[in-house]
């Protein structure tokens, strides 16, 4: 017979093990998860992807998708994967659920980065936060880390790119707002490789 106390050690050791067994057993699809920001001390929200037959044991490319101005991550999640708002639909409507595409063997996540606020100061410390908790959770491959974004968020993705290439494989940014103090010269411009997106080539197409 087991004392009293060995019984309470085996179940807070029972639950510890069935604790960790499972974490981290997050679904397949669209999704949105959260980081600790220590800017603030809050959780952070963002959109990510996961494929299907996601295998731990197996390296994936990551692509952070940067929003606009006035847009959020999950609307971004959807962009990245050219899902428009359906006919009517208003932005609000079409973040409350996320539509089925076609799977893709990368993954992909879409910081909120504080709504409007650019991605300078705290939004850029986000960017990276969501990377690091990406890789983290899941099996990145650090060779094929891309950035994109649109408008406010292609300006972001000049400035992230621009500022820290030994990061990113390639940028994408499409129809970029760039900030004022992005005003790279040419060897630093090019020193990250941006991909062609014609349709005969495009690396990301879904």
């Amino acid at each position: 017979m087991f004392s009293p106390i060995r019984k309470i050690f085996l179940f807070l050791f029972s639950f510890v093990f069935l604790q960790a067994a499972s974490a981290q057993k997050l679904s397949a699809g669209p999704q949105v998860l959260t980081f600790f920001s220590d800017a603030d001390d809050t959780e952070q929200p963002y959109g990510l992807y996961l494929p299907q037959n996601y295998d731990a044991a197996k390296k994936y490319p990551l692509v952070i998708m940067l929003h606009g101005a006035g847009s959020n991550h999950r609307l971004a999640l959807r962009r990245v994967f050219g899902k428009s708002n359906a006919n009517g639909e208003t932005d609000v409507e079409a973040t409350r659920y996320f539509p089925e595409w076609k799977d893709v063997e990368y993954i992909v996540a879409s910081p909120l980065a504080r709504g409007t606020a650019g991605y300078q100061g705290i939004p850029e410390k986000d960017v990276y936060d969501v990377l690091a908790d990406v890789k983290k959770r899941f099996s990145v491959d650090e060779d094929r880390v891309y950035l994109t974004g649109l408008s406010m968020g292609g300006g972001g993705t000049l400035w992230l790119g621009l500022s820290r290439p030994d990061v990113w494989a390639a940028i994408a940014p499409v129809c970029p707002a760039a900030p004022e103090r992005v005003r790279p010269p040419t060897p630093v411009l090019s020193s990250v490789p941006e991909p062609k997106t014609t349709p005969a080539n495009d690396p990301f197409e879904v």
